[in-house]
C-alpha cells in the first residue's frame, strides 16, 4: 500500500523492525546501491563527538548558507516533526517530499533480505533528498559513535569534525573515554581533514594516532584564543580569535567554544576551495538557530529548556546556569532515560535546585519519575514527580514566581513538550494579565 501522508511517513520510518543485525556498513551499502548510489560524488562535512554536534553542525550550516551554497543539513533526534531531521537552506523537507522519498526507501528495503533499520532508512532519505535539489554541500551529524554509524559510507568529506567527548552509549560505544574516542575517530579517512576539540591527552592521542595511519591532516581548535566578553540568557559575546565581537545568539557560555571548532573547520574548507567570506562567517554565526539546547523561551519566569542528558552535557548546563544565576537555587524539571548515568547527571543538578519535579520520557527506556523523584527526595531535595510535561511546568510556574528561574532538562524526547507547556503558560499569563488591566464598562 502506497504511503500518502507525512504520518503515515513516520509511522513507517520509525517502525521497529526486530532483527539480529551483522555489525558493519554492508547493508546499508547495499541498500543505498538499490537506490542509485546518492551518496556517490556529494560533498559532506561529516560530524561526530558526544555533546555539540547538533549545534556545530548548526553553526557551520548557517555559515555556508551565508555564503552562497545551497547546503543540506541532516541531524537527529527531531523535537516534533520527523521533517526537522532534514533540512536545506534552513527548510525542512516538505511533507510531500518526505511522503515521495519514503516510498522510495521502502520500495528499495523490501528488496532487502536484511531490512535497513530506522537510522539507515532516514539516511537514506537524506541522501535522496540532498542529491535530488543539487546541494552543492550537506552537514551529516553522526546519529551514534561513527566507525559504524551508517552516515560513515560517504567518502573522505571536505572536513570531519570531532566534537566534545564524553561517557555516553557506554554499552555500544566502550566503557572508557579512548575507546569513545577510537570509535568516533572511525569518520577519519585516508588523506582526509578533520578538525577536533580538544578534550585531554587521553583522548586526543587517539585522534592524532588514527589521523597519523590514515594520513589525513588532524588540527585543534585553538580554544585558548577563545575571549568571552559577556554571556547571559540573551545569547554570548566573545572575541573568537581574530573575529571581535561576535553574538552567538545560543545562550550556553560553552557556545563560544564550539563556534570556535566551527571556525577551524571553515579554515579547512577555505583550503579546499569554498569561498567563505569573513562577512559570511559573521552573518552566519549570529543567525544560527538550534532549538532546546539551552534555550530560553520566555521571562518572568525565567524558562529555560536544554536537552542535556549525560554528565558531560548537564556539567556544561550547569556552568551556564551557575554563571547567568548566580546564587540563585532553581526550579529543576527533570526527565531522563534509564540506560543513561542519571546518578551522574544528579549530582551536577541537585546542588542548583530548591525544588526538582520529575516526570518520564515517553520511552520504553524511560526511568520512572517515581524511581527519580525518590532518588532525589533521598538526598534531601524536595521532589514531586508529575503525570505530564505541561503539569510539570503548571506545577514550576506556580512554585517559581515571576522572578524565579525554572531549567527543564534530560531527554531530548521530552524537549518539544517542554517547549509548548511552557510557550502555552506564558500565553496564558500574558492574557490574564491584559484582561485584569482592561478598563471596566
Amino acid at each position: 500500500m502506497t504511503i500518502t501522508t507525512a504520518a503515515e511517513a513516520a509511522e513507517y520510518l520509525f517502525t521497529v523492525r526486530p532483527i539480529k543485525r551483522k555489525p558493519g556498513l554492508e547493508r546499508m551499502r547495499h541498500f543505498l546501491e538499490l537506490l542509485g548510489s546518492p551518496e556517490k560524488g556529494g560533498r559532506f562535512v561529516h560530524v561526530a563527538g558526544t555533546n555539540g554536534k547538533g549545534s556545530v553542525a548548526a553553526y557551520l550550516a548557517s555559515i555556508l548558507r551565508a555564503s552562497g551554497y545551497h547546503t543540506g543539513l541532516y541531524i537527529s533526534p527531531h523535537l516534533k516533526r520527523v521533517n526537522e531531521r532534514i533540512s536545506i537552506d534552513g527548510e525542512e523537507i516538505s511533507d510531500n517530499d518526505l511522503v515521495r522519498l519514503t516510498n522510495r526507501v521502502r520500495s528499495a528495503a523490501e528488496e532487502m533480505e536484511e531490512p535497513p533499520s530506522v537510522f539507515e532508512l532516514l539516511t537514506a532519505l537524506a541522501f535522496l533528498y540532498f542529491r535530488e535539489k543539487g546541494c552543492d554541500i550537506a552537514v551529516l551529524e553522526v546519529g551514534l559513535g561513527g566507525i559504524r554509524d551508517c552516515t560513515n559510507v560517504i567518502d573522505p568529506p571536505e572536513v570531519a569534525v570531532i566534537t566534545p567527548i564524553g561517557l555516553d552509549h557506554c554499552a555500544i560505544l566502550g566503557d572508557t573515554l579512548p575507546e569513545i574516542a577510537a570509535n568516533k575517530a572511525g569518520i577519519i579517512k585516508a588523506g582526509g581533514r578533520v578538525a577536533v576539540y580538544p578534550c585531554g591527552e587521553e583522548t586526543d592521542r587517539v585522534f592524532r594516532e588514527r589521523a597519523r595511519e590514515v594520513g589525513a591532516e588532524l588540527r585543534f581548535a585553538e580554544l585558548n584564543k577563545v575571549r568571552l566578553l559577556s554571556a547571559g540568557p540573551e545569547g554570548v559575546l566573545a572575541d573568537l580569535g581574530e573575529i571581535r565581537g561576535i553574538h552567538l545568539p545560543l545562550a550556553g557560555a560553552y557556545q563560544a567554544k564550539n563556534a570556535m571548532l566551527a571556525l577551524l573547520a571553515v579554515d579547512f574548507l577555505r583550503q579546499q576551495g569554498w569561498n567563505i567570506p569573513e562577512e559570511a562567517v559573521r552573518r552566519g554565526l549570529e543567525s544560527v538557530r538550534w532549538p532546546g539546547r539551552f534555550e530560553v523561551l520566555c521571562r518572568r519566569p525565567t524558562v529555560i529548556v536544554d536537552g542535556a542528558h549525560n554528565p558531560h552535557g548537564f556539567a556544561a548546563t550547569a556552568e551556564s546556569l551557575r554563571r547567568y544565576f548566580p546564587g540563585k537555587k532553581l526550579i529543576l524539571i527533570m526527565g531522563i532515560m534509564e540506560d543513561k548515568d542519571y546518578r551522574g547527571v544528579l549530582d551536577l543538578a541537585l546542588p542548583l535546585a530548591s525544588r526538582i519535579l520529575t516526570v518520564s520520557p515517553p520511552s520504553e527506556r524511560a526511568l520512572a519519575s517515581e524511581k527519580l523523584s525518590a532518588l532525589i527526595r533521598a538526598e534531601g531535595v524536595w521532589s514531586e514527580c508529575v503525570d505530564t510535561p505541561l503539569e510539570a511546568m503548571r506545577t514550576a510556574f506556580r512554585l517559581a514566581g515571576e522572578d524565579g528561574v525554572i531549567c527543564a532538562f534530560g531527554s531530548l524526547y521530552l524537549v518539544s513538550d517542554f517547549r509548548e507547556a511552557a510557550m502555552l503558560l506564558q500565553k496564558e499569563r500574558t492574557e490574564a494579565s491584559s484582561g485584569g488591566n482592561m478598563p471596566e464598562g
